[in-house]
């Protein structure tokens, strides 16, 4: 119950706060051949778009010598975009956005003019709020086992207008409902832009055409992702798939970043932690891990068996076929799966790493399931429908 008061009182960005507001079902499959082909054809021509853009954006900034790749750390200070402030002289590139408080964006083909609809200066001064904030829940979960009032209220002003700001996107970007959406590479990139200028330490001019031939490469990955799915997938297997490609995305991108533009984007505190690491997987995992909490074995298989009845809607002999093939399956799980949770983990921020480790073990169990468990047609359906992540969370009493 604490927990539960915790996430929606905290209601970081679009974690636990979207309970109220969710994105539409992601359907990897199309309806019919013919709607298979103008699925391919629209995604085809979206392709082609991007990648001229991208020949065009590489012919006007060829990669240095050194490779701004690798780690480009900005251009002087008076070849920068302004900060979001206006405290700063525009570039040409800030003076082609709406007004000389707004960043400039990074440019991604087919969605620039949805993401022009975006307050990206209203959403920096949020955006930029909410890290150092996220890091003094960590600490006061640390050392008191809860976050204070204070610090909740304070995360709210700027969390719910980044909720609206954010969720006219359900829907309309690409990705596993609003997490998915607003961690897309296309999202993201001028997420970091506007917040960095926020904080004064904006991108240098080799950093942002790196990042925008980034973008575009991985809005391409993006698209080709989404034909690669077939009918009767189980819905945890496309989103691993878009877990994984967002994530390449955010480490090459910090890639670009010198110490100081990463620690105003993600504190140390907050690294790797699920519904406190906006810029991050933690975003796009928030909506979907569920922490399985325990202190024993037992524990852990009660609340595994428990979540699969409820959510296929078991009984009877089916119950007990299910406990079973959990009880088998969890006795095979590695005891790394098992390290003793932190105050953070039992909260429900739990690492990223571990949301990872785990998805890869709901399949295995899943496809248990399918195989084992004699399932019916429609049970077996909810089954590939469920987007939940079980991680073990355990504890001692």
């Amino acid at each position: 119950m604490t927990s539960r008061v915790i996430w929606l009182a905290i209601g970081f960005v679009l974690g636990a706060a979207a309970a109220w507001l969710v994105g539409g079902r992601f359907d990897p499959a199309p309806r019919d051949a013919d709607e298979s082909n103008r699925t391919l054809a629209r995604r085809d021509a979206r392709i082609a778009d991007l990648e001229a853009a991208l020949a065009r954006d590489r012919s006007r900034h060829p990669p240095a010598a050194h490779s701004p790749m690798a780690g480009t750390t900005g251009e002087p200070s008076d070849t920068r975009t302004t900060a979001i402030d206006g405290s700063s002289h525009a570039t040409e590139g800030a003076a082609r956005a709406s007004s000389s408080t707004t960043p400039r964006l990074i440019a991604t083909g087919p969605h620039d003019s949805l993401l022009d609809e975006v307050d990206w200066h209203a959403l920096a001064i949020h955006a930029r709020a909410i890290p150092p904030l996220a890091a003094r829940v960590a600490s006061e979960v640390i050392l008191n086992g809860t976050p204070s009032l204070d610090v909740q209220e304070l995360i709210s002003r700027h969390n719910v207008p980044l909720l609206r700001i954010m969720a006219p996107l359900g829907n309309r970007l690409p990705g596993t409902g609003l997490n998915g959406s607003v961690t897309h590479p296309a999202f993201q990139a001028n997420a970091i832009v506007a917040t960095l200028a926020a904080a004064g330490r904006p991108l240098g001019e080799a950093q942002l055409a790196s990042l925008s031939r980034l973008t575009t490469d991985f809005s391409i990955r993006d698209i080709r992702r989404q034909d690669q799915y077939s009918d009767g997938e189980f819905e945890l297997h496309t989103i691993a798939a878009e877990a994984a490609l967002r994530r390449a995305f955010f480490d090459r991108a910090f890639e670009l970043l010198d110490t100081e533009q990463i620690d105003v984007l993600r504190p140390e505190a907050v690294r790797g932690r699920v519904g406190l690491d906006f810029f991050s997987t933690g975003l796009f995992w928030s909506r979907l891990a569920m922490p399985m909490r325990h202190t024993t074995d037992d524990g852990f298989i009660a609340a595994v068996t428990g979540e699969l009845t409820r959510a296929l809607g078991l009984v009877g002999e089916s119950r007990g076929l299910v406990d079973e093939i959990v009880t088998a399956w969890a006795t095979d799980l590695s005891e790394t799966r098992f390290a003793e949770a932190d105050p953070l983990d039992r909260l429900g921020f739990v690492r990223t790493a571990a949301v990872e480790r785990a998805v890869e073990d709901t399949v295995r169990l899943f496809e248990l399931l399918v195989h084992d468990a004699a399932l019916s047609e429609a049970t077996l359906s909810r089954l590939r429908s469920i987007r939940a992540v079980y991680v073990p969370v355990r504890y001692a009493l």
